[in-house]
């Protein structure tokens, strides 16, 4: 494991106008916590065993959760406000993370860096470099701009979920959202965890809740089950600028390694390098329509299909032309029967969906998406 003393981080990580996550800070917050690990082995008493999870759906949930629902949203405030790097109250900082991501096998079949110069909510450079990506966006008063990969990355991407796990741990669940759940005390083991159980999913309703357990001292992050099917681990626990972080963070799906997620560099920046803000030459600005992933809807309507072709195997692509207010504005349908086309058309137009933001403003969102009718 990394450790972060002063003499480690200042030789082995230096860089100008930067001051080094020191050992006595480090020293005076940190404990000697146990591991969580997800396993379907029993572990010894030196770790918090988690039995791995597979058997997530969509739907109504397995079996009823004990306890009436409460309102969640002043607990997630604050874990929010005690953990990662969301909030516009931290210093600047910098920011350096590696990643390995394993296949159904358990081989490294992806491993990349991500890494964050942070001074505000539009004043930072941010960068991911894998043998899948190499992306560079730097958001400045004027506006972002990006150097490299062009795309958009969704929720769903694999950097968006690397970033999220360190700086955003509740990124799925936005500032000032009503929120209604559970709280309870769930045992691994012969450990017992403060957690709490989301029931108003705002993605979709699953059988078995998203879950977040802390620490004895209720307020760290320790463990993680996410919409994604994934079980997340935070480990090697310390502290910065008053917050809690995990060096080491471990993605599991279905007990399977999924994803080792390591911090290698955390420090604030005393000055600011106004070079490290400036974008690039060959940097691309960012204007007000965009080509991204879907974004997440507010309204939708099921296509009403003719009789004429309810019985066929559809796959329709269907572009969509989204309004800076998140209403449809043009929508074309091409693949399968004219009627089938006609029917997904109507049905998208009527379509609602969250305003895309950029640096905090709705632009326009260009995208698209597919619609499949499998007969029963």
């Amino acid at each position: 494991m990394l450790s972060f003393t002063r003499i480690a981080l200042c030789f082995a990580f230096a860089l100008p106008h930067a001051a080094c996550l020191g050992q006595d800070s480090a020293q005076n917050f940190e404990r000697k916590l146990k591991d969580v690990v997800v396993s379907a082995q029993p572990r010894s008493d030196s770790v918090i065993t988690v039995p791995p999870f597979a058997g997530q759906r969509f739907g109504k949930p397995d079996e009823p959760h004990p306890g009436a629902p409460i309102a969640l949203k002043p607990s997630l405030e604050f874990a929010r406000a005690i953990n990662g790097l969301d909030s516009a109250n931290v210093s600047p900082w910098h920011i350096v993370v590696s990643y390995d991501q394993f296949d159904e096998d358990g081989d490294n079949n992806n491993s990349g860096i991500y890494e964050e110069y942070w001074a505000g909510p539009k004043k930072y450079r941010r960068s991911y470099r894998s043998g899948a990506l190499n992306q560079t966006d730097v958001a400045t008063d004027h506006g972002l701009y990006r150097v490299g990969d062009q795309k958009w990355l969704s929720e769903y991407d694999l950097e968006t979920n690397v970033r999220a796990r360190i700086v955003v741990p509740f990124a799925h669940f936005p500032i000032g959202q009503d929120i209604r759940g559970r709280k309870l005390e769930q045992i691994f083991g012969g450990s017992k965890l403060p957690c709490l159980l989301i029931d108003d999913n705002p993605k979709f309703t699953l059988s078995t809740p998203v879950q977040y357990c802390f620490g004895t001292d209720n307020s760290t992050l320790r463990y993680s089950r996410d919409f994604l099917w994934h079980q997340v681990a935070y480990n090697d626990i310390f502290q910065f600028q008053g917050r809690s972080l995990a060096r080491e963070v471990v993605v599991t799906d279905g007990g399977k390694p999924y994803l080792d997620i390591r911090i290698e560099k955390l420090e604030e920046l005393n000055s600011i390098d106004e070079a490290v803000f400036t974008p690039p030459k060959d940097s691309v600005a960012i204007g007000s329509r965009v080509f991204a992933p879907l974004p997440s809807p507010r309204k939708q309507v099921t296509p009403s299909f003719p009789p004429t072709v309810r019985g066929q195997r559809l796959e329709i692509e269907v572009e969509l032309l989204i309004g800076k207010d998140g209403r449809v504005k043009k929508v074309h349908a091409t693949g399968g029967p004219a009627e089938a086309r006609w029917a997904c058309e109507d049905a998208y137009k009527q379509w609602q969906f969250e305003p895309f933001l950029v640096l905090g403003e709705p632009v326009e969102v260009e995208t698209k998406t597919k619609f499949m009718l499998i007969p029963r």
